[in-house]
């Protein structure tokens, strides 16, 4: 009789560990996707900003270039740091 109470036991147990495991993993799959939203949320409005100053600056091509090539470092960069969080 004692075995099948432990057995019992057990899989409450085992199935209680297994719901808090599934419980944290979706919190962290919704954390990270809201992250996610977060980071192209300010990504467009940074494109955005960037296209507003190359159309009210008339910037040449050419200077275009460099606003956006100087863009993409500084991105580069912050990706860089995030490495060492």
């Amino acid at each position: 009789m004692t075995f099948i109470c432990q057995d019992f036991l057990y899989l409450i147990i085992r199935g209680l560990i297994m719901s808090k495991e599934s419980d944290v993993t979706d919190l962290i799959n919704a954390v990270r996707e809201d992250e996610r939203k977060s980071r192209a949320v300010l990504f467009s409005a940074r494109l955005r900003k960037l296209a507003s100053k190359a159309l009210s600056e008339r910037m040449e091509p050419s200077q275009v270039f460099q606003l956006l090539e100087g863009e993409a470092e500084s991105i580069e960069h912050q990706a860089q740091e995030w490495n060492y969080v």
